[in-house]
């Protein structure tokens, strides 16, 4: 019996470390597109994000793949529809872009999401608009509808990783 136990400590250690080495990996691809971070920094100062949170949003959204697409059309690292970026940009002032660039992209998609967090001052239901999108949040809330957790979860979750992998 404390065989048995010892082999299953040991057998849950390696799993703790081998999870950890993994998901260290992941979050290190930040490093693998070209001007990301310096990306991730500039979106942060000028809307006030966490820089973390956005690289959380990222991984999320497209693992890191610049040239990501959806499945309704959203484009690159932070998944912005088309029609979304040229909405929040003629919103905000921003000039139009390629969403395929991860500079872009990355501001783009933190002024979409500081539009979020101003309208529902909220930080949760701010990334659950953020897959969702607005409108359908805000009916959702009205109607007193459950709100889905599962997305808001997973980036809250890869947050705190990233937060503790960067310290």
């Amino acid at each position: 019996m404390r065989t048995r136990r010892i082999i299953l400590l040991a057998i849950a250690i390696v799993s703790l470390a081998v999870s950890a080495k993994v998901r260290a990996e992941t979050h290190d691809r930040v490093h693998t597109v070209p001007g990301l971070v310096a990306a991730l920094d500039a979106a942060s100062a000028e809307f006030g994000i966490d820089p973390l949170l956005l690289q959380a949003l990222i991984e999320v959204e497209s693992m890191y793949r610049v040239g990501a697409r959806s499945h309704v059309g959203a484009l690159g690292l932070m998944q912005v529809k088309p029609s979304t970026a040229k909405w929040i940009a003629k919103k905000t002032g921003l000039p139009s872009g390629d969403l395929k660039d991860p500079t872009y992209n990355v501001r783009i998609g933190a002024a979409y999401l500081n539009y979020l967090i101003e309208r529902f001052n909220d930080y949760s239901h701010a990334v659950m608009a953020y897959n969702l999108g607005p409108n359908a949040l805000a009916k959702r809330i009205t109607r007193g509808a459950t709100l889905p957790d599962t997305y808001v979860g997973k980036v809250e979750k890869t947050y705190q990783d990233i937060k503790t992998w960067s310290r």
